[in-house]
This record gives C-alpha cells, sequence and structure tokens, in this order.
C-alpha cells in the first residue's frame, strides 16, 4: 500500500502537469490507453492505479469540450450581431427570405402526383411514415448551420 501511495505521489502530478499541454483528442486518447496499459501491468503486482487517474482525463477531456463549446456560442453571438448590423439587412437574404415565409407561415408547395400521405405542422411539409429529415429551410440560415457543425464537430471529438 505504501508503494502504490509513493507511485501516486509521482505519477499524478507529472499527469497532472503534463496533460494541459495536449488538445488534440487523438494524442489524449493515446496517452490515455498507455496510461491505463502501464496501470494494467503494475496492477499484476498490485500497484493497479487505474482507478485514481481517470478522473485526471475526464477533467481535461470535459475542460476542452467547454472551451469548445463557449467558443462556438461567442461564434453564434458575433455572427447574429454581424447580421443584425450589417447593411444588408433590408435586402433579400435567403435568411430574411425565409424569415418572412416563416412568419406568413406560408404553405409549401405540394406534389399533386405524388401518392403518399402529407401532414402539414406549421412549420414543415412532412411525408408520413418516411424517415424524419430536417427541413429544408434550414440551409437558408447559415449561422445555425455553422454552429451545428460545430457542436457536431466536437461530439465527434468525444469518440
Amino acid at each position: 500500500m505504501i508503494l502504490l501511495y509513493e507511485l501516486l505521489k509521482r505519477i499524478h502530478p507529472f499527469i497532472s502537469r503534463n496533460l494541459p499541454l495536449v488538445t488534440d483528442f487523438g494524442s489524449i486518447a493515446s496517452a490515455m490507453e498507455h496510461t491505463l496499459l502501464f496501470g494494467s501491468s503494475l496492477g499484476r503486482v498490485g500497484l493497479d492505479f487505474r482507478a485514481s487517474i481517470a478522473t485526471v482525463f475526464e477533467d481535461h477531456i470535459l475542460n476542452i469540450i467547454i472551451e469548445k463549446w463557449d467558443d462556438v456560442l461567442l461564434d453564434i453571438q458575433e455572427n447574429i450581431a454581424l447580421h443584425l448590423t450589417s447593411s444588408t439587412k433590408n435586402h433579400a437574404t435567403p435568411i430574411m427570405i425565409s424569415l418572412k415565409a416563416i412568419n406568413r407561415r406560408e404553405r409549401p408547395r405540394t406534389n399533386e402526383s405524388s401518392n403518399k400521405e402529407q401532414q402539414w405542422d406549421g412549420d414543415n411539409y412532412s411525408d408520413l411514415g418516411s424517415v424524419a429529415a430536417p427541413p429544408t429551410t434550414l440551409m437558408s440560415f447559415p449561422i445555425l448551420a455553422e454552429a451545428t457543425n460545430s457542436l457536431l464537430d466536437s461530439f465527434n471529438d468525444l469518440r
């Protein structure tokens, strides 16, 4: 037990000091895998430290993800502010056209030759029985699309 304590006194500060220097998720995964393998190997002689070191990696990954999400929110705020203050806000941009269509609650045109049963839910027109797909009007909102891509990228990094 004393040997395990001495080992933790050396490993924990080393990882806590050097892990913040690594920001790439692939490198973090590799370092974590090697550290856990090292702990597993030392577990054969009663020095398994994996449970106590995993929290250091979890905290580091959480900090990186929170930082990414904060950046996404900041980008959304900056893009919306830029869009609202730009000289093109009175012009017929795709965003403004879509907002006008949504505000008027225009019903999209239907294809009369289609035999599929369709339903209007107030915001979009969807085929009943088909796989749910996002409405194409979302393509008119590049700020939202960029934010969604950034969030999905952060979730992909977590894999």
